[in-house]
């Protein structure tokens, strides 16, 4: 017998982007056009709740959490504005992203609803795997970004920041920012998701991004370095790695660091000596 899961979602889906096509129609304009729009929009907001929110938060409490601070060294306007500056372009590059490939297959960002218990199991499992998938091209994508001759050309615009805050979360070179696109864009269209699984993905990839790139860490420092969380990326891991250039990779976890000798050799000692 068929495997029940795989049969449903071998299925035909449903047509998301009707309500473009409908909307592109009255407005007379490119059915991409509306997609990349739509996208421009949809991330600019989001950026600006989630990672505004975040740099609010930490700063109306600062004197409240200032022990929860990773570096002595503050955030400042210049910093805030680069960031601010270069995360702007990055979603102008997504949008621009999202009109090429809803020109080249209007079908790939078509997402179906789960129909029967089968295809609501799966949802659930396509997340923790889309995640994992994401994470194993993140790492290697970023240990090639690292690369002298590449680096300078494609990631140093993100370590302007050697002490990132929020709004960092998308300060990409637009090389870079391309490069993250076709990390996420290959999940997608590799591994079947419903719409409710890729919505999950993607908001809990963005607030990872954020919370890695804090400042603060608002995890106990003493589980940092005992399992599960040894095995997560977290805002101290990915700190460590705007400092140290070097190590920490990973964007959700620190698996492939552990597997692949790219984890920084002091950082299980240095989260215990701050946890006494």
């Amino acid at each position: 017998m068929t495997n029940p899961v795989f049969q449903t979602l071998s299925a035909p889906p449903v047509e998301a982007s009707t309500d473009a096509a409908l909307l592109a129609s009255q407005l007379g304009v490119p059915v991409p056009l509306i997609i990349a729009v739509a996208t421009v929009l949809f991330l600019l907001a989001r950026y600006v709740v989630i990672a505004g929110g975040a740099l609010g938060f930490i700063t109306i409490f600062a004197p409240r959490i200032i022990s929860k601070r990773i570096q002595k060294i503050p955030f400042t306007l210049e910093q805030y504005r680069r960031e601010f500056g270069y995360s702007l372009l990055s979603i102008l590059v997504f949008g621009a992203l999202a009109f090429v490939v809803s020109s080249v297959d209007g079908g790939l960002f078509d997402f179906s609803m789960p129909a029967n218990a089968a295809e609501w199991l799966w949802t659930v499992i396509a997340v923790p795997v889309a995640l994992l998938l994401h994470d194993f091209y993140f790492y290697w994508m970023h240990r090639a970004a690292h690369v002298p001759g590449i680096y300078e050309v494609v990631h140093k615009v993100h370590h302007l920041s050697t002490n990132p805050s929020p709004l960092a979360s998308f300060a990409f070179h637009p090389l870079e920012a391309i490069l993250e696109s076709a990390g996420f864009l290959l999940v997608v269209a590799i591994l079947p998701m419903s719409l409710p699984s890729f919505i999950a993905f993607s908001f809990l990839a963005f607030v990872f991004n954020v919370a890695g790139h804090l400042g603060y860490e608002f995890f106990p420092v003493r589980l940092l370095s005992r399992n599960p969380m040894r095995w997560i990326n977290s805002a101290t891991s990915h700190n460590t790695h705007h400092r140290k250039f070097r190590v920490n990779f990973g964007l959700y976890t620190l698996i492939w660091d552990r597997l692949f000798g790219t984890i920084d050799p002091k950082f299980d000692l240095e989260v215990s000596r701050l946890a006494r």
